[in-house]
C-alpha cells in the first residue's frame, strides 16, 4: 500500500549520532567519514526532500512521493536475544535509525529484555537504500515489502564486513549473483575463454541493479539480449566486492516469495604469482589444480575472484558509504591473485521422525543440501529395518537403495518411500528407517536417517462365532458374534464396521462364505445333516477387512431321537419310539444296557446281573453308584473296570472296577487327591494322598492343585506368598492392612501418587479444587499438600496442607 505520508520522529541535528552502527563512522582502513557530508547530509529519517512538514500531523506531506513499508526479518536462531540495533537505512542523505520489536507477551525479570530482530521500517519507491547492522549481520535473514503496488520497486544494499558468500532465494528459487554463472566469476569465464564478453574491449563489465532497465550493465542501459538475467526484477542481485555491498532488487511479491539470503563462509586468500596476468591464465589450471591437492580439497570449491597486475601500487581510497569503498592494490613484481575457498556442501535430512497410516501409500523424505549450493554433489540412501525396528520388508514396506545427486544450485531432493498395507490388525506400530551415506563432494550434516513410524489400520478381528441360544435345528445352526473393541484406533472410520464376513466348514469341507450387514449380529447356517459338527470364523469390513478371527469349537445340529442313530446327548438310540424295550426318548430304561449297532442300539436287562455281555460296558452285579459301574453299566468317571473271569458261572464275564492313581481325575471319598503324575514331594504323591505341608483342591473328575504356604511360589489359590519376608501376607491368602503384595514381593504404602486436583471457581476471591483420594490400603490418609502457582510466571502462589479429604 503506498502512502504520501511520512512521520516525523527524528532530531534533525546532523551532529548528533552517538546511535549510528559502528561501521559507518570509518572506512575499512579506520579513516573517519564525514558523517554530515555523507549519510547524515540531510540528518536523521525517512527521505524527504521535497516534502513539507505537517505540525498537526507530527509528520511530512510528500506530494508525488510514494513510499512502502520494508522488512527487515533476522532469520538466526538467537534472533530473540542477540541484538544487532538500530538499524541504520541510508537513502539521500538520511539516515533513519530503526529497533526491533519488544516482546510484551512477558514482562516479569529478564523476560522484557527480549527484542524480536524484525525492523520494520518506511523506504521511498524508486530509491537506493543502504542497510548497516549494529554488530554481525544475521547468517540468514528475509526481507519484505509488504502491500506493495505492482510497478514499486526499491533497490536495498546490505553493508557486509566479514569475508562471506552471499546466497539469494526468492521464495525456495535460487536467484545466482548476476555477475556469476554456477558460482564461477563471469569476468574469469570470460579471461578463460568460456563465456562471451559484454564490452567492445573484449572483456566483462559489471551488470548492475536497477529499477527501471532490464539491462544495466556498468551504469548503461543496454539491450536485453546483452544480460543472461534482467536487472531490474524482484531478487536480482550482484555483490560488490569494492563497497562490501549486497544489492538487491525489491519489488512488489506474493506473500511466500519474500526475498531470502543465506550466508556462506567463505576464506578468501591473496597470493603473489610470479608471471604476467596474461600468462597466468594459460597456467590457470594447472595452478588451481596444485592448489586443490595442497589444500586437500576439492577444485570445484576454489574460485578465481581477481587477478591484478604486477606492476599495480597499494592505493587506498575514501569510501563513500552510498557509492564506493577504499581498495588495496598491491606493489609488486608479481601477479596478485584473489581468490576464494568454498566450504563443502552440508547434506543433511530436514525431519528425524514421522508417523503414517499404512494406508497412506508413498512417504517423501526430504533432503536438503545447505551452506554451499553450488557444483554437483550426492549421497547415498537406504530403507531398511535397523535393529532396534520391527517393520518387515515387502510386507510393511519395500526396502530401497540409491543415490541422490544434487545438480549445482538445487537444494533439494526426495526419497519417496513406498509403505504396504499389511493384511491383518497387529497392536504394535512398526517402524523402519531411512539413512542418508556416504556424501560425495559434500559433508553429512544435521539429521541423517528418519525414523518412519506406520500405524496399523486394521480394525482387531473378532471373536469367534458361537452358538446361539436358540434356533439351532437338526438342519442347521445359529450363529451369534460380537463387535471388535478397539479404543486406539488412530482414527474413527477405522473403527466403524461396514459389513461382515462370515466362514463355516463341516468335517473339513468348506461351506458357502456369509455376508451380513454391520447392524447384523447372527446368522442361520442351513443345509446340513443331523448331528453335524460345524467350525466357523469371523471377520470386520471398516476401511478394509480385518484378519479372520481364530476358528470356533465345533458346534452341532440337534441329534434326531429315533433315527437309529446315538448322538449328542442321547443315551441310546433303538430307531424306534416303543417304550419298554430299553430306550424311550433315547434314555436307557432302568435294568438295561445299550450297545451301538448298525440300525440302532441293541438293549437287554441283563445290567447288574454280574455278567458283562456285549452290548454292556461293565457289570458289578449290583446297583450301588460311586463303586465304578453305575445302574446302566457304564463305567464311571475316574475309574477303570477290568474282565475278570466270573467266579461262578463258566465262560461268563465279571467287571472288577478300581481307581488308578496318577490319571488326573480325583474321585471322591476314594483318593486324597491325583495331580496326574506319579512324582512325590510336589503336593500330591504317587500314592495319592497329599504331601506333608501341602494342601491340595480340586472338583470331582479334575486334577487336584496342591499348594505350600511360605515357599514363596505363587500357587493355586494363594493371593500371595513371599516367603515370609514380611508379615504382610497372612496365611497367604489375605494382606495385611496397609500393604499390598504383588505376587511374591509385598511392599508398604499407596501404590501411587494423587491425580492432578482440578480447580473451579467459587466466587470472585475463591477457588475450589477438587481430587481422587490415593488409596491406602485400610491405612488413611493424614493429610495432603496443594501447591498452587501463577502460571504465567511459574511462581509458588501459595501451599495448603488438608486432611480428611476423599
Amino acid at each position: 500500500m503506498q502512502s504520501t505520508f511520512v512521520p516525523s520522529w527524528e532530531n534533525d541535528s546532523p551532529a548528533w549520532y552517538p546511535n549510528v552502527p559502528a561501521v559507518m563512522w570509518s572506512t575499512k582502513q579506520g579513516q573517519p567519514i564525514q558523517m554530515q557530508t555523507g549519510p547524515l547530509s540531510n540528518g536523521f529519517g525517512i527521505a524527504r526532500q521535497g516534502c513539507t512538514y505537517m505540525e498537526k500531523w507530527n509528520g511530512w506531506k510528500c506530494p508525488n512521493r510514494f513510499y512502502n513499508r520494508l522488512v527487515i526479518e533476522n532469520m538466526d536462531n538467537d534472533r530473540e536475544i542477540r541484538r544487532m540495533s538500530p538499524v541504520a537505512i541510508t537513502s539521500e542523505g538520511y539516515t533513519n535509525l530503526v529497533n526491533g520489536c519488544m516482546d510484551h507477551g512477558w514482562c516479569f525479570s529478564y523476560t522484557c529484555l527480549k527484542r524480536l530482530m524484525t525492523f520494520w521500517s518506511v523506504v521511498k519507491n524508486n530509491s537506493t537504500n543502504v542497510v548497516h547492522f549494529t554488530g554481525t549481520n544475521p547468517q540468514g535473514m528475509r526481507l519484505h515489502l509488504p502491500n506493495a503496488a505492482l510497478e514499486d520497486k526499491t533497490i536495498i544494499k546490505i553493508y557486509y564486513q566479514a569475508p562471506l558468500r552471499l546466497q539469494v532465494f526468492v521464495g525456495s528459487t535460487f536467484v545466482e549473483d548476476m555477475n556469476r554463472l554456477d558460482g564461477k566469476n563471469k569476468e574469469q569465464l570470460v579471461r578463460d575463454g568460456r563465456l562471451s564478453s559484454n564490452n567492445v574491449a573484449g572483456g566483462y563489465t559489471q551488470q548492475l541493479v536497477d529499477v527501471t532497465h532490464i539491462c544495466n550493465i556498468g551504469g548503461t542501459a543496454e539491450e536485453a539480449y546483452k544480460c543472461m538475467s534482467p536487472s531490474n526484477t524482484h531478487g536480482s542481485n550482484r555483490f560488490n566486492r569494492d563497497e562490501g555491498m549486497l544489492e538487491i532488487v525489491v519489488a512488489r511479491h506474493s506473500s511466500e516469495n519474500f526475498i531470502e539470503i543465506k550466508s556462506m563462509p567463505v576464506v578468501q586468500v591473496s597470493m603473489g604469482v610470479s608471471t604476467s596476468v596474461e600468462d597466468f591464465y594459460t597456467i590457470k589450471d594447472t595452478f588451481l589444480s596444485s592448489l586443490s591437492a595442497v589444500l586437500g580439497i576439492d577444485f570445484s570449491r576454489i574460485t578465481i575472484v581477481d587477478v591484478v597486475a604486477g606492476n599495480a601500487r597499494r592505493r587506498s581510497q575514501s569510501r563513500n558509504l552510498l557509492s564506493s569503498n577504499s581498495r588495496s592494490l598491491l606493489q609488486a613484481s608479481t601477479t596478485v591473485v584473489n581468490f576464494e575457498v568454498e566450504p563443502s556442501p552440508l547434506i543433511g535430512i530436514t525431519t528425524a521422525t514421522t508417523t503414517v497410516l499404512e494406508d497412506v501409500g508413498y512417504i517423501t523424505v526430504v533432503v536438503v543440501r545447505s551452506v554451499n549450493i553450488n557444483g554437483m554433489c550426492g549421497v547415498l540412501f537406504s530403507v531398511s529395518n535397523r535393529s532396534s525396528d520391527n517393520a518387515t520388508p515387502n510386507v510393511n514396506f519395500v526396502a530401497a537403495t540409491g543415490l541422490l545427486q544434487f545438480k549445482s544450485q538445487e537444494e533439494t531432493k526426495y526419497i519417496t518411500v513406498q509403505i504396504l498395507n499389511a493384511t491383518g490388525y497387529t497392536p504394535d506400530v512398526s517402524r523402519l528407517t531411512v539413512t542418508i551415506h556416504d556424501a560425495e563432494n559434500a559433508t553429512l550434516g544435521g539429521t541423517l536417517s528418519i525414523k518412519i513410524y506406520v500405524e496399523n489400520v486394521h480394525m482387531p478381528s473378532p471373536d469367534p462365532p458361537t452358538l446361539a441360544a436358540t434356533g439351532t435345528t437338526a438342519a442347521g445352526v445359529m450363529l451369534q458374534w460380537s463387535r471388535a473393541v478397539w479404543s486406539t484406533a488412530p482414527l474413527a472410520k477405522y473403527n466403524e464396521t461396514r459389513s461382515w464376513q462370515i466362514a463355516c466348514s463341516s468335517d473339513g469341507v468348506s461351506l458357502n462364505v456369509t455376508e451380513a450387514p454391520a447392524s447384523v449380529l447372527t446368522s442361520f447356517l442351513g443345509g446340513l445333516s443331523a448331528y453335524v459338527p460345524v467350525v466357523c470364523r469371523a471377520r470386520a469390513d471398516a476401511e478394509g477387512w480385518s484378519s479372520w478371527s481364530s476358528w470356533s469349537s465345533p458346534m452341532y445340529t440337534l441329534a434326531i431321537c429315533g433315527d437309529g442313530s446315538r448322538q449328542g446327548q442321547e443315551e441310546c438310540d433303538d430307531g424306534n419310539a416303543v417304550s419298554g424295550d430299553g430306550c424311550a426318548d433315547c434314555v436307557v430304561d432302568v435294568g438295561f444296557a445299550c450297545s451301538v449297532a448298525a440300525g440302532g442300539d441293541i438293549c437287554s436287562n441283563g445290567c447288574r446281573n454280574g455278567t458283562k455281555e456285549e452290548e454292556e460296558m461293565c457289570d458289578d452285579g449290583n446297583a450301588i453308584i460311586g463303586d465304578g459301574c453305575d445302574t446302566k453299566c457304564e463305567v464311571e468317571s475316574g475309574f477303570l473296570c477290568a474282565a475278570t473271569v466270573h467266579p461262578t458261572i463258566p465262560n461268563a464275564v465279571h467287571s472288577n472296577c478300581s481307581v488308578p492313581c496318577g490319571d488326573g481325575l480325583r474321585v471322591q471319598n476314594q483318593e486324597e487327591c491325583d495331580d496326574g503324575n506319579a512324582l512325590d514331594n510336589d503336593g500330591c504323591s504317587s500314592s495319592c494322598t497329599v504331601d506333608s505341608g501341602f494342601t491340595c483342591v480340586a472338583s470331582a473328575d479334575q486334577a487336584s492343585i496342591c499348594q505350600k504356604c511360605g515357599n514363596g511360589i505363587l500357587e493355586g489359590s494363594e493371593l500371595c506368598d513371599d516367603a515370609a519376608v514380611s508379615d504382610a501376607c497372612v496365611l497367604c491368602s489375605s494382606v495385611k492392612t496397609g500393604w499390598r503384595c504383588s505376587g511374591v514381593v509385598c511392599a508398604a504404602g499407596p501404590t501411587q501418587l494423587p491425580e492432578a486436583p482440578v480447580l473451579g471457581f467459587e466466587g470472585e476471591n475463591t477457588m475450589q479444587a477438587q481430587w481422587v483420594a490415593s488409596n491406602g490400603y485400610g491405612l488413611p490418609i493424614i493429610k495432603y499438600s496443594i501447591q498452587i502457582f501463577n502460571t504465567t510466571s511459574t511462581e509458588l502462589f501459595r501451599i495448603m496442607n488438608v486432611s480428611n479429604l476423599v
